[in-house]
């Protein structure tokens, strides 16, 4: 899926959630901002805990997807980085990589930043499927 900046495509509704591909000015602070309240401050992997943003430089080649919950609070982020970009795992972690693998296959990609609003973690969608 190839989106260009700005646009944004739903990709999955169920229950009144909404699962949107692409981020856009409505959405980019809450997106950045919840991956700060998760990875910054609450996990304090990462940066000052009391920053309000996480970004880094992967996110500029990154596939963007993040949740809305049915009064439309972003509630969970993620990014893809495709095969041809950089990942997390080689630019953050590369001691974590055994010698010689081959990372960047065609069928690849490199799923990071998943993260879920607190309060929302352990909720359950009821649905009669």
């Amino acid at each position: 899926m190839l989106l260009k900046q700005n646009q944004t495509s739903i990709v999955a509704e169920e229950a009144g959630f909404k699962t949107i591909c692409g981020l856009d000015s409505r959405y980019v602070f809450d997106y950045y901002h919840l991956r700060a309240s998760v990875f910054r401050s609450e996990l304090r992997w990462i940066g000052d805990p009391t920053d309000e943003l996480d970004t880094d430089p992967l996110d500029a080649n990154a596939v963007h997807f993040f949740t809305l919950s049915p009064n439309h609070k972003l509630i969970a982020a993620l990014r893809i980085m495709p095969a041809q970009e950089r990942w997390m795992l080689e630019e953050y972690f590369p001691s974590l990589l055994p010698a010689g693998l081959e990372l960047h296959t065609l069928d690849a990609c490199e799923i990071s930043r998943l993260a879920i609003d607190k309060e929302w973690r352990n909720f359950q969608i009821d649905t009669d499927l």
